[in-house]
């Protein structure tokens, strides 16, 4: 009986990875990570988080929050942006002193305009409001990690 729910197991991860792989390699189709998301956010039992990057797939939470760092600090410190519109202006700043909470987030991805584009940190408005309140909660942890 363990060996069939191992294997079972595996062969969910295997078809999470193999999802997220193709989702990942349709370059701006923001539609297929939406049904991604929101295939995530059904399945009742958690399996970890799975997150990829080029084509290599990262398991552990603090090398994923590394990567999520470094993909918003390039996005926000790089005159050319990712998706070569309007440069996005380079101001020195530093966050001290903010309180985040998931009531405040979801204000703020609620008043989001519905749109399939990515936004200037490649992640489209539409994926944000599909989320619901799991990505919330999840944005509420990556800035609690962030600030600390």
């Amino acid at each position: 009986m363990t060996e069939i729910l191992f294997r079972t197991g595996t062969i969910s991860k295997q078809k999470a990875v193999t999802q997220e792989k193709r989702a990942v390699e349709l370059n701006n189709n923001s539609s297929a990570l939406t049904i991604l998301l929101q295939n995530k956010l059904k399945r009742s039992k958690s399996r970890g988080s799975i997150f990829i990057k080029g084509k290599q797939v990262y398991e552990d939470p603090k090398l994923v929050t590394e990567l999520f760092s470094e993909h918003f600090c390039f996005s926000l410190t790089n005159e050319k942006p990712l998706n070569d519109s309007e440069p996005i202006p380079v101001t020195p700043c530093e966050i001290t002193n903010v309180e985040f909470s998931v009531q405040n987030i979801s204000k703020a991805i609620s008043k989001l305009k519905h749109s399939y584009t990515d936004g200037p940190d490649g992640i489209p408005s539409s994926m944000l409001k599909r989320g619901g309140d799991d990505i919330c909660v999840l944005f509420f942890k990556l800035f609690a990690i962030s600030l600390s």
